[in-house]
Formats: structure tokens, C-alpha cells, sequence
């Protein structure tokens, strides 16, 4: 197939997917989250990224029973909820769902694609993150991800986003 400078989108019923030379990713809406990510014929996802929350114990955590005392960001961690999908497409906020993606018809194409998810946590009180994904014509993505602390929340032992791949990778940039 050949690509244009611009990203092909196609719209489908529980997936969003993105595509451009050399990469292909898929956003999925049931899963809530970046689903695959295939760059030059290599998978680099085994599961939807996730906010997380926990990390591994400390002897220092036990014997401060952290883990009682915050234990309740373990289950946060495991059991977070996507509350909400949006896709904006150069600047233009769209309806991804049927019936209203059914109005596009054939190639769709577009400089930029934005896909933000809102997870809302178990804990109590509850609180959102807010994911955002955006894909540019070049095949970078750019992750922000923005915590919304509330007063109340017990200590927080990590924040962070868990990706979890099917392969080893021998590098990665992060950026402030």
C-alpha cells in the first residue's frame, strides 16, 4: 500500500487504528488503551498500558507496614477502569463509536491524532488520570499522562505507566 505524509485512520467498531509507513497501531475503546503497536513489522505490545500504582515491597516497607498501610493502591493498581474514550483528529474532536463512525467511507487521512483516556481508580475516594496518546505523521507518539490527586488518598507508593511487551528492547527515550 502506498502512504502519503499523512496518517491513514480507519474507524472500527471497538478499535481505532492508525497507520503510516512503516507502523501500524490500534487504540482500542473495549480495552481502553493502545492495544498494538507494529513498527516495521515488529509487535511491541503484549497488553494495553496502564496507569499503575504499586511496586515491589521494600524490607523497609514491611517493617513500616507499608504495605497495610497503603495496600489499597494494590488493588487500584490491578483493577483500573476506563471511564472514557475521545479521539480528536487535526484539532477536531470526533464520535468514534457506531453509527456515527459509520459516515466515513474509505480512506480517511490526517496530520495528527490525539486519543485520551480517562481511568478513574477503585480507591477511596476514587480519583482520574488522564492518558493522552498522540500520534503525529512520522510515527512518534507522544504519552502524557496527568494524575489528579485527591485529598485523602493514603500514601501513593508509585505512579507511572506499565507497559508490557512481548519482547526484550535494548532501548527507549523518556522525555520530561
Amino acid at each position: 500500500m502506498a502512504y502519503t505524509d499523512k496518517l491513514r485512520v480507519v474507524y472500527g467498531d471497538y478499535t481505532l487504528g492508525v497507520h503510516g509507513e512503516g507502523f501500524d497501531y490500534i487504540f482500542s475503546y473495549a480495552q481502553g488503551g493502545l492495544e498494538s503497536i507494529v513498527k516495521n513489522g515488529y509487535e511491541w505490545l503484549y497488553r494495553c498500558p496502564k496507569p499503575t500504582f504499586w511496586r515491589a515491597l521494600t524490607d523497609n516497607d514491611r517493617g513500616s507496614k507499608f504495605h497495610i498501610k497503603s495496600g489499597s493502591w494494590l488493588s487500584a493498581d490491578m483493577f483500573i477502569d476506563c471511564k472514557e474514550t475521545q479521539v480528536i483528529m487535526d484539532g477536531e474532536v470526533q464520535k468514534p463509536y457506531a453509527p456515527d463512525n459509520n459516515s466515513f467511507g474509505g480512506d480517511v487521512f490526517a496530520d495528527e491524532i490525539i486519543v485520551k483516556y480517562t481511568y478513574e481508580t477503585i480507591s477511596n475516594p476514587s480519583t482520574t488520570v488522564l492518558v493522552t496518546y498522540t500520534v503525529h505523521a512520522s510515527g512518534k507518539i507522544q504519552v502524557d499522562v496527568h494524575y489528579n490527586g485527591v485529598k485523602g488518598l493514603l500514601e501513593l507508593p508509585v505512579f507511572g505507566m506499565r507497559f508490557i511487551m512481548p519482547t526484550l528492547a535494548d532501548k527507549y527515550i523518556y522525555a520530561m
